[in-house]
C-alpha cells in the first residue's frame, strides 16, 4: 500500500503534470517574446512612456524585485510603491499594445494614452528619482 498508492499517482497523473508544464512553459515564453517586441516598439514611438534602457529592467522580474527593494532602503516605502506602480504600468501597456495587435483588446480596459499619461505622472512627476538600472548596479540580480 505504502508502494502501490504514489506509484499509481505518478503513472496515472505524471503525464497530465508534464502536460500543464510544458503548456505554461510554451505559453511563458510566447507571451514574454511578445511582451519584448511590443515594449520595443513603445519605445521606439518616442512617446516617453518606455525607453529602451528600460526594457531589460521590465524584462526581469528579478531585477525590478531587487530595485524595488534598494528603492525601499533608500527613499522608503512611498517611492518603492511608485515604482512598483510605474513598472506595472507600463507591463499593462506593454500587454496592451499585444492584445491590440491580436485583435483581443479589452473594450472596458485603459487604450494606450490612457496608460501613457499613468506612466508621465508616476515617471515625471515624483519627488525624487527611480534607482540606476544600469547593467553595473544589477550584475548579480539577472
Amino acid at each position: 500500500l505504502l508502494l502501490y498508492t504514489p506509484l499509481a499517482f505518478v503513472v496515472l497523473q505524471g503525464p497530465l503534470v508534464m502536460l500543464y508544464i510544458v503548456l505554461l512553459r510554451r505559453g511563458l515564453k510566447d507571451q514574454r517574446a511578445a511582451l519584448s517586441i511590443e515594449l520595443r516598439a513603445e519605445a521606439a514611438t518616442g512617446f516617453g512612456a518606455v525607453d529602451a534602457h528600460e526594457i531589460p529592467t521590465l524584462m526581469r522580474p528579478l531585477r525590478r524585485f531587487f530595485l524595488r527593494a534598494k528603492a525601499l532602503r533608500t527613499t522608503g516605502l512611498t517611492e518603492c510603491i511608485a515604482l512598483g506602480r510605474l513598472y506595472d504600468t507600463q507591463l499593462e501597456l506593454g500587454m496592451a499594445r499585444w492584445h491590440a495587435v491580436r485583435g483581443e483588446r479589452d473594450p472596458h480596459g485603459p487604450n494606450d494614452q490612457q496608460l501613457r499619461q499613468r506612466i508621465a505622472e508616476l515617471k515625471y512627476r515624483r519627488p525624487r528619482p527611480v534607482p540606476s538600472t544600469n547593467a553595473h548596479v544589477m550584475q548579480g540580480a539577472s
